[in-house]
């Protein structure tokens, strides 16, 4: 481009361009630097998205069409789409992705979970309503707690499950059982592999008693959701192999966990391969099965329609001839041997389709060691983990039982999970108490984080709004509010919405009209064993032995952030090492 001749021979028109130029200079120069910046800042974005995120092909594809309009070969451009990207991506493509790898496969388990808590939570009250409700839980809780903090223990003590040889009497989980527990949760806590490096975990487990030695963890590929970190430990001393599995600690752990939607157990189903199936309607329409369950009685009454009957082959149990009962068939079965019997295909379990693809993966990753050491050398096998991992052993171990018939028959696999989520509806929840036992500490939130809980909490919040409207309380409109606002600032000494006897009467309401057989109703499996410091003494913790469906594991217990605090491995151990009489006591 030729220089003005302005320019070059000076003059006014010069110096005009010259300052023209000055001028302009610092905003030439702004702009350079914010497209500089921004493209810099998308850079590095880009390259700290997870690489399942930026592997998704339909998500890459879209994004380089979506960073500007597409030119045609005749030079006129047009604005691309969603569809364009869509539909570059093939079906064998889409085939070959692993489930949950991909944002758009993970979008449509969340979607799944929330579209399925949606239909069966339901809410009829305005958010001001609700808002108000949650206020007025929240203080009655507070005032519940300060004025009848027996009624509380109450609650948790009277869900105790009672001994086989005194109904008079609850059952306890003995000195023993504690230590193992004890001992189990310094392995769940070790599966933290990553944080505490991977030589510090091997001196860990060298210097437990047993002569343990780590034999192999998860690698880096676990980033991803739907899996889930491990470590395999061996004690050839006591041939024994322990599997440890780690909690959520990660964005992709998040994931796995809020994938919570009620899916089909298909026992068949015993590696990685195939996909799960969620329950997006308002029921889940599970697919045939068989599972596992103890036998308590002797005595068991099934539908008249003959589904859930019993098939005693194979575990050295007999059945005497049905006889017609008022509410079904009553079948008299003599155990022999074990009190185990095999429910046939008919029965129906439902559970966390995030959790339940991780145990999956998971049985993939540990088969070979069981197939080699567990099958052909008859070691036992010990499965632990906490919080997500908690949730990952319990479904894990039924996995291993199903795919390995020996090691059930020889009852050589047991689950200890340590706050777990609720993985499981309520025959797998009750069917697995014989070889899993659950461990959850107070007020602990993830054990009650379930939709069943969540279909509770709001039954109470609309009795709740109903006594506010009543009251001439809540959030629609200044005089309601002025009068919602003046109770809740009274605290624990204003007068109660309601008393103890009524908060009492409504829970059990509550209770009975969420369907606890509902298929999208998922509860904490096995035996549970239920710590909880005593409101009326303050710092004393106590244990109670019962189940996942218990009065106190549904409902939400408003203590401030022990709601939270609650769910750590050190909450855990510190209550634990308190039962067992050892430790510095209670934090």
């Amino acid at each position: 481009m030729p220089v003005p001749a302005a320019l070059l021979i000076g003059g006014p028109a010069a110096a005009s361009a010259a300052a023209a130029a000055s001028a302009a200079a610092p905003y030439v120069v702004y702009k350079l630097s914010s497209s500089a910046l921004a493209a810099v800042l998308a850079r590095s974005l880009w390259r700290s998205l997870p690489a399942w995120i930026r592997d998704d092909p339909a998500f890459a594809k879209r994004g380089s069409l979506l960073r500007g309009a597409r030119t045609r070969r005749d030079g006129s451009h047009t604005d691309a789409t969603v569809d364009d990207a869509e539909a570059l991506v093939s079906p064998d493509e889409e085939a070959e992705t692993e489930e949950m790898a991909t944002l758009s496969d993970v979008i449509s388990k969340l979607d799944d979970m929330v579209t399925s808590a949606g239909r069966t939570i339901g809410t009829k009250l305005k958010p001001a309503q609700m808002h108000a409700a949650i206020l007025a839980y929240v203080q009655l809780s507070n005032q519940l707690r300060a004025h009848y903090p027996e009624a509380r223990d109450r609650l948790y003590e009277n869900c105790a499950i009672h001994r086989d040889d005194d109904q008079s009497k609850s059952a306890h989980v003995t000195k023993e059982e504690l230590r193992e527990l004890r001992q189990s949760l310094d392995f769940a806590t070790w599966s933290y592999v990553d944080y505490y490096g991977t030589e510090n975990v091997r001196a860990k487990l060298e210097s437990v008693d047993g002569d343990y030695y780590l034999h192999s963890h998860s690698e880096n590929d676990t980033n991803v959701p739907g899996k889930v970190g491990w470590f395999i430990a061996l004690s050839p001393e006591r041939k024994e192999i322990v599997i440890g599995i780690k909690g959520t600690s990660s964005l992709e752990d998040l994931i796995t966990d809020a994938a919570g939607a009620s899916t089909p157990f298909d026992m068949h189903a015993g590696s990685a391969s195939g996909r799960t199936n969620s329950a997006t309607g308002a029921d889940c329409h599970c697919e045939r099965m068989s599972i596992e369950v103890a036998v308590d009685h002797e005595t068991i009454v099934v539908d008249s329609d003959g589904n859930h009957g019993c098939n005693a082959s194979s575990t050295g149990a007999s059945l005497d001839a049905p006889t017609e009962t008022g509410e079904g068939i009553e079948v008299e079965l003599r155990v022999e041997e074990e009190s185990i019997m095999i429910l046939p295909d008919g029965s129906t379990v439902c559970c966390h389709e995030g959790v339940l693809l991780s145990a999956r993966r998971l049985l993939d990753d540990v088969r070979e060691v069981l197939e080699t050491l567990a099958v052909k050398s008859d070691y036992s096998v010990r499965i632990v983990g906490h919080s997500l991992g908690g949730g990952a052993a319990i479904l894990l171990g039924i996995l291993v039982r199903s795919v390995f018939p020996s090691m059930a028959e020889r009852n050589a696999v047991r689950v200890h999970a340590f706050a777990p989520p609720p993985v499981l509806d309520i025959d797998g929840a009750t069917g697995c108490e014989f070889f899993v036992t659950s461990v959850v500490n107070n007020a602990d939130i993830i054990p009650r984080g379930s939709v069943a809980n969540l279909a509770v909490l709001m039954e109470l919040l609309r009795e709740i709004n109903e006594k506010l409207e009543s009251a001439g309380m809540g959030l629609g409109g200044a005089r309601r509010a002025a009068a919602l606002l003046r109770k809740l600032s009274q605290g624990t000494g204003g007068e109660m919405l309601m008393n103890w006897q009524e908060v009492r009467d409504l829970i059990e309401e509550t209770h009975r009209r969420v369907d606890l057989r509902h298929p999208s109703h998922l509860y904490v499996g096995g035996r549970v064993v239920l710590m909880f410091d005593s409101w009326t003494t303050g710092r004393t913790t106590r244990s109670v032995l019962t189940h996942g469906h218990a009065a106190p594991l549904r409902l939400f217990e408003v203590d401030a952030l022990r709601m939270l605090t609650d769910h750590l491995t050190t909450a855990h151990e510190v209550r634990l090492d308190y039962l067992l009489g050892v430790g510095g006591g209670l934090s």
